[in-house]
């Protein structure tokens, strides 16, 4: 083992310390929504007086039809196949309203019976993220009365009750930019840290710290790449695609981070460490083949399964961390701290993150709480 690996290397010191201090800087963003400058400029989430009917059929249908209630709301997480929501609406003030579905995989849209958007419902493609608009629907000009309807094709997913936004296009447009500005900066930042230490890695084969610590900021950098909403509305399936698969960067990032820590521990703990990565490796290559197979397994594996394996693996990291600390401590103080500090700012940033996911009904954060801020309720 070289001298330089035996001391923590500064670049990634750095690198953590950025990332924190920008965690810190940039955490107030997640909880500013956007404020609506006159009654006509407002977007609105209207919750109330929507009616469900769980089966085929056309808009204007007067059979089978409930009102859309927490129960009815419960019932889609287990519903798999054609659904109808439909609603009379208030006057819209607005100059250019638009609406804009928050969930749904495949949908149609219709005002008064007319369709105006169809979405991934002839021959659905499976490998699209349920979790991120893709479309903004333009309604007809003017202040007269009008029935909106969505038809959507839905596989076994929670529907909360914001699912919908309305109002004017700028303000949506700017409540998109808003929301991709925080994982814009963090997306660009840890891409620049991955290429760094790959480079470094490049150069010095022998010091593969360089190399997983890329790994774990590369799959952090395209995962905050992958929740800007504004390349969906530019390339639609590619992108719908690569936000679909997504998710597999949580378990390679998993594996970086135990791999990373594994060399970073000066060969304390090589048995420990090795199955924990064959394990971690085999459930990322399962929860790749239901990605295939399966979008609802998918979505499963990764954000109700994993903690099983998760857990375990980050208390056996903290047991080992723990257990090696007057060794660490001994040779180099400085770098202990380091180690410590790392592992409990990811620890604890992964924490929030499936806290956040689950609660969101597997949404983006940031989106989620700009809705909330930004919208009026109704």
């Amino acid at each position: 083992m070289t001298t330089a690996e035996r001391r923590f290397p500064f670049p990634l010191k750095a690198a953590l310390l950025l990332a924190f201090t920008l965690l810190t800087l940039f955490l107030p963003l997640f909880l500013k929504g956007s404020h609506a400058e006159s009654e006509g400029s407002v977007l609105a989430s209207y919750r109330e007086k929507w009616q469900v009917r769980w089966s085929d059929g056309d808009a204007s249908g007067t059979e089978g039809w409930r009102p859309l209630n927490a129960a009815e709301l419960t019932r889609f997480a287990q519903y798999s196949g054609v659904v109808w929501l439909r609603r009379d609406m208030p006057k819209l003030l607005t100059v250019d309203p638009h609406v804009m579905l928050l969930y749904g995989r495949s949908f149609e849209a219709y005002e008064n019976g007319r369709l105006l958007v169809s979405y991934n419902m002839n021959h659905p493609d499976p490998y699209v993220n349920h979790y991120i608009p893709a479309r903004i629907v333009k309604l007809s000009q003017g202040d007269q009365p009008r029935t909106l309807a969505f038809k959507l094709l839905w596989n076994r997913n929670s529907m909360p009750q914001d699912w919908h936004v309305i109002g004017d296009r700028r303000m949506l447009d700017r409540l998109i930019v808003q929301n991709d500005f925080v994982p814009a900066v963090f997306s660009v930042l840890l891409t620049a840290a991955s290429a760094v230490s790959l480079l470094v890695f490049l150069r010095r084969r022998s010091e593969t710290l360089y190399a997983w610590f890329a790994l774990i900021t590369g799959c952090a950098g395209i995962g905050f790449f992958s929740m800007l909403m504004s390349l969906r509305f530019f390339l639609d399936l590619p992108v719908a695609h690569f936000q679909y698969f997504r998710d597999l960067l949580i378990p390679i990032g998993v594996l970086g981070f135990v791999c990373f820590y594994g060399r970073a521990l000066r060969g304390l703990y090589v048995r420990l460490y090795r199955m924990m990565a064959v394990c971690v490796l085999l459930y990322t290559g399962f929860t790749a083949c239901l990605a295939f197979i399966d979008s609802y397994l998918y979505e499963k594996a990764i954000f109700e399964w994993s903690p099983m394996l998760v857990i375990p693996v980050f208390v056996l990291m903290s047991y080992s961390l723990i257990r090696s600390r007057h060794m660490l401590a001994l040779k180099d103080v400085e770098e202990f701290r380091w180690l410590t500090f790392g592992f409990v700012s990811l620890t604890v940033g992964m924490s929030f993150y499936f806290f956040r996911r689950t609660r969101c009904a597997y949404s983006a954060p940031a989106w989620r709480a700009c809705c909330r801020s930004g919208c009026i309720t109704r």
